[in-house]
């Protein structure tokens, strides 16, 4: 039945297939069961993740000086007005809620930022 060059290569083709699937049972196994196996297979992705981490470090550290500062011009300009506001009273006079400049009480848009109010 397997005579000839096709039998032994049908032969040949149906080891490999066994050996991989025992293997691949076997490394499954291991890796399901042994913390160590599972550590230091792996140990190249976890290397990978310290490695983008540590140049993320700057990028996160840039951008969140950025926010404290753009947190910090915000606030100020919000006490600002809110301090304006307190100090005229109850006036007419009205502030940009996005950059605290004074604007007209029947203005749609800021004069100084442009946004609509």
């Amino acid at each position: 039945m397997f005579d000839g060059p096709l039998g032994w290569i049908f032969i040949a083709l149906f080891v490999f297939v066994l050996i991989a699937i025992i293997f691949g049972f076997i490394f499954t196994n291991t890796l399901m069961f042994s913390s160590k196996a599972r550590g230091k297979f792996m140990k190249k992705q976890i290397d990978a993740t310290k490695y983008m981490m540590d140049e993320s470090k700057e990028n996160i550290k840039s951008i969140s000086d950025d926010m404290a500062y753009a947190t910090k011009d915000a606030l100020k300009t919000t006490s600002s007005a809110i301090a304006g506001g307190i100090k005229e009273g109850l006036s007419d006079k009205i502030y940009c809620k996005y950059c605290g400049s004074e604007i007209d009480p029947d203005s749609k848009f800021c004069k100084n930022c442009g946004k609509e109010q």
